[in-house]
């Protein structure tokens, strides 16, 4: 559909997580059936992502038509392995850098809409508390935050 429609303009989600090699953005997506002998979190991994794909895929799903932009960023600092994603005295400012030079620079290069009415935050853990900031440090660049177990 991107290639299929050149004038259309997309929403984008950034997906807060904690430092990952792989793309991880909260979730996965699976086109099979979880496995018979999965268990625990991977069992639960296994539901939902190929949950997520029946709703995505399916013409009665839920996502069905759902078009968006989903970013991840990794932030390493010298002194972690993430920025926590706001400015510090002590590794400069990654908030201001995210938000007003790295966000707009995606949504240039991948027609995203431009505005925070057209932009949210999620993640989990580290990537809870990142997503909260965002949006209490950065209220009118985004709108809406959906931030599970951040850190304390």
């Amino acid at each position: 559909d991107y290639h299929q429609h050149p004038n259309a303009k997309y929403p984008l989600v950034i997906a807060h997580g904690h430092y990952s090699a792989t793309w991880m953005a909260g979730g996965s997506f699976r086109s099979t059936p979880p496995s018979g002998d999965a268990k625990g979190y991977d069992r639960v991994d296994q539901e939902y992502g190929y949950y997520l794909y029946k709703n995505w895929t399916s013409p009665t799903g839920v996502f069905h038509g759902a078009r968006m932009l989903v970013a991840t960023l990794n932030h390493p600092v010298p002194f972690f392995d993430d920025s926590y994603a706001v400015n510090s005295a002590n590794v400069g400012p990654y908030g201001d850098a995210i938000v007003k030079e790295l966000i707009p620079k995606i949504e240039q290069t991948f027609r995203g809409i431009g505005a925070g009415w057209a932009r949210a935050m999620m993640g989990g853990s580290t990537g809870g508390w990142e997503t909260l900031a965002g949006q209490v440090m950065y209220p009118t660049d985004f709108n809406g935050a959906y931030a599970a177990c951040p850190d304390p």
